[in-house]
């Protein structure tokens, strides 16, 4: 006979099938022995029964604390996911509370920061590992013939918030930028911003607080296809001066453009297009004309006032009252001549299109009600100040609005210019603006 001890399932069957022989042994017994008596026998059995039970009580015990613990393995992520959510809705609450007693944005998510990293490390050192929370990997005891689990996989350290959509990012999938405030990006709005520049010129390069982002911390994160789109929209955005293919339905960037009166072929669609007047070609010998392109931006500008960027002839149209413009392909001119800025005697600004400007904006700071002459003037004189506002100080403002960069209508809150009082949301903030 084997010396090896039981396991707890087959002392449980033995049990189970003891307690049947015991039961069965009672019914033939009764009615043998006097009314109200016990004998030594059935004294015995009764006593048998009781531990055969509680052999199988440790066995149930044993299957509901392994039910227990497969549970918490497999319901561990979700609660930290539920923990995280919790944790980062009252770390907003802490920054509304202190924004609504006067705080700026800044310092009160500095605060709430400062306070959610003295709280983590004070619950560190107090905390201790439970099954509960945790379930224990270690092997099993002797006896316990349940197959060993893995350990899971540690969602612990420090985490950040992310500038832009403000969830809180464990370090190691983080990614700091090299802005003077080192700010902290989450990898998903990061490559966000870098699609998104490949569609919108205005925001490339991909910067953060007027610095470049290295595609090198981002090329992690992309994938392959996203990252080559990048780099040849990266060509195309640092040409100035760019020929595009004359075919409208394809429009394919081509490459540099010159006064050399050749054709150059378009990979897309196979069409040629004249380098010198960026025409459909026409011959060696052909004459170099204004394109369908050309002419439409010449009615632009004699109807609609529109004006052509001398840098890359993209057309342009004034938004504010300040005929400083800066174009895509960053070529600043005169709104009025196209001369380069600050080299012609033209006005610095239009006086109808700055009231109407102050009027958007004081508007925009009540919505329901007809701006006040007074507020609208004093807005005019700050935009005579700041027509040339580089957005270098910006404060926290409370309530919904539209975002004067994107022209997108936030619900939550918007981010105010101290010099020109523009309102801009937060990725215009820091990636546009």
């Amino acid at each position: 006979m084997s010396d090896e001890p039981l396991s707890l399932e087959l002392a449980a069957l033995i049990a189970s099938l003891h307690l049947s022989d015991l039961a069965a042994l009672g019914d033939s017994r009764k009615g043998k022995a006097r009314q109200g008596e016990v004998d030594d026998e059935e004294c015995a059995c009764a006593m048998y029964a009781s531990e055969l039970e509680a052999v199988e009580q440790v066995e149930a015990d044993r299957r509901f604390a392994l039910s227990f613990e497969s549970a918490g393995h497999a319901d561990g992520p979700v609660l930290d996911e539920l923990s995280a959510q919790e944790e980062v809705a009252s770390y907003d609450h802490e920054i509304a509370v202190a924004v609504s007693r006067g705080r700026t944005f800044e310092q009160a998510r500095r605060s709430a920061t400062a306070s959610r990293s003295s709280s983590c490390s004070a619950s560190s050192r107090a905390s201790r590992s439970t099954s509960l929370t945790r379930p224990s990997t270690s092997s099993p005891s002797p006896g316990l013939d349940a197959p060993p689990v893995p350990p899971l996989p540690s969602t612990s350290g420090p985490r950040a918030p992310c500038v832009i959509c403000t969830e809180r990012v464990a370090s190691h999938s983080a990614v700091t930028v090299p802005c003077a405030d080192q700010h902290v990006y989450c990898a998903e709005c990061l490559c966000a911003l870098f699609r998104a520049a490949t569609r919108d010129e205005s925001l490339f390069p991909p910067r953060c607080d007027g610095v470049p982002i290295p595609v090198a911390l981002v090329a992690p994160h992309l994938s392959p296809a996203d990252l080559t789109a990048f780099e040849k929209k990266a060509i195309e955005f640092r040409t100035p001066d760019r020929l595009y293919c004359a075919t409208a339905t394809c429009s394919a960037f081509l490459g540099p453009t010159s006064e050399t009166k050749r054709g150059v072929e378009c990979g897309s669609c196979g069409a040629q297009t004249c380098e010198a007047c960026k025409a459909p070609w026409h011959g060696l010998f052909g004459l170099c004309g204004a394109s369908g392109d050309d002419e439409a931006a010449a009615l632009l500008e004699r109807d609609m006032h529109f004006r052509r960027c001398p840098g890359c002839r993209r057309v342009v149209e004034l938004d504010t009252g300040c005929f400083h413009m800066t174009c895509l392909c960053s070529t600043q001119f005169c709104y009025l001549c196209a001369a380069p800025w600050k080299t012609c005697t033209c006005p610095q600004w239009d006086e109808d299109r700055l009231v109407r400007a102050a009027e958007v904006r004081v508007q925009a700071e009540a919505p329901h009600v007809r701006p006040a002459p007074q507020l609208v003037e004093r807005m005019v004189e700050q935009l005579r100040v700041n027509h040339e506002c580089a957005h270098r100080s910006w404060c926290y403002r409370p309530g919904g609005g539209q975002c004067h960069s994107c022209y997108n209508h936030l619900r939550g809150y918007l981010l105010r210019c101290r010099g020109c009082q523009m309102t801009a949301c937060v990725r215009c903030q820091r990636n546009r603006l």
